[in-house]
């Protein structure tokens, strides 16, 4: 999307409606499930260096997921948030895009477990929330991804997790 939207800036600097563009480009990359990516990422804008009482919190290339400046969301905004993945998975989607959908989805599922919210709560009954830890791992591991986070060789996603700590800590 970033690469997508620098290459029409400079095709257009001028351009007035950014927004469509986006839609454009999410509708293109994920099919029907598009508009419901483009309201996920805006809702990320909109709660992403948020500003608490005492200063401004800001989302920096290596901030841990529980920094509020990462993302600030309220319970109805959680529920929300996981409402548009859910229609955005329903979609007729060729597998390819419903591939696309599953990759991007499992940024909002890093954070929901490194913030142990929703299904990833700790108040859960049993072992639920390292259950669903384990099925983000798997997921993952399903989808091709290789590393936790951009680094060296520590960045590299574990092949025994321990499912009580959070994902920040599944690496080799």
């Amino acid at each position: 999307l970033r690469a997508y939207l620098l290459s029409r800036l400079m095709w257009d600097p001028y351009m007035e409606n950014y927004d469509d563009e986006i839609l454009g480009f999410c509708c293109a990359y994920y099919g029907e499930a598009g508009p419901y990516v483009k309201q996920y990422i805006d809702m990320t804008v909109e709660n992403t260096g948020t500003r608490s009482l005492f200063k401004q919190n800001h989302m920096m290339i290596y901030s841990n997921m529980k920094d509020k400046g990462v993302l600030n969301l309220n319970l109805i905004e959680r529920y929300q948030m996981n409402a548009l993945w859910e229609k955005a998975k329903n979609c007729n989607l060729t597998d390819e895009q419903m591939k696309r959908v599953l990759l991007s989805e499992i940024s909002w599922r890093y954070w929901k477990a490194s913030n142990k919210v929703c299904e990833f709560t700790r108040l859960q009954l049993g072992t639920k929330r390292l259950e669903q830890n384990k099925k983000l791992y798997e997921d993952m591991k399903k989808l091709g991804i290789t590393r936790i986070c951009e680094g060296g060789e520590n960045a590299l996603l574990t092949d025994d997790p321990r499912y009580f700590d959070p994902p920040r800590e599944w690496t080799k």
